[in-house]
């Protein structure tokens, strides 16, 4: 099984593994004459997590203001994500996403653009990461403001299989 980080690499991997008769399973993204695909419904995780956050934060007054950190432009798998997140939203009158912002799929990018958002709007209730070095940027934004990732600024995140499965 095989989540590249690089999926046009692949094809000369997947060439090498079918020579040893090696039967190759690709996971979200990825390109070649591979023997299967395993893809997340990542439209629906975005969608679960938009629930999440409306659950957790219904007890909140007034108007709750979110941030969505999206992965970098053309990310298929992030589109979809951020996409089931901010239809889900749209649901909500009580909810405004105030900023949609590209993280780039980095730590660093996460906490850009927590720390971006925050300046411009210090009533953040919730931020929604596409990915987890996005969340874990996030997270240090938020701590570096004195906010606390769970209580002050919900931030919820979707995530990957980004290790060798055993």
């Amino acid at each position: 099984m095989v989540s590249p980080v690089q999926p046009p690499a692949l094809p000369a991997i997947v060439d090498a593994a079918h020579a040893a008769k090696i039967p190759v399973i690709i996971v979200m993204s990825g390109e070649g004459d591979y023997d299967a695909f395993v893809l997340s419904a990542n439209y629906d995780g975005g969608k679960l997590a938009a629930q999440y956050m409306v659950e957790k934060l219904k007890g909140k007054s007034g108007t709750k203001e979110v941030l969505v950190i999206t992965l970098h432009p053309g990310s298929a798998v992030g589109e979809v994500r951020a996409a089931g997140f901010v239809d889900e939203m749209k649901k909500y009158s009580d909810f405004k996403i105030v900023a949609e912002l590209n993280g780039n799929d980095t730590v660093e990018g996460g906490l850009t653009v927590t720390n971006d958002t925050l300046a411009a709007n210090p009533n953040l209730a919730g931020i929604y990461a596409c990915n987890d070095p996005e969340a874990i940027g996030a997270a240090q934004a938020l701590k570096t403001a004195g906010k606390n990732g769970v209580k002050d600024v919900l931030l919820v995140a979707s995530t990957e299989i980004h290790r060798p499965w055993n």
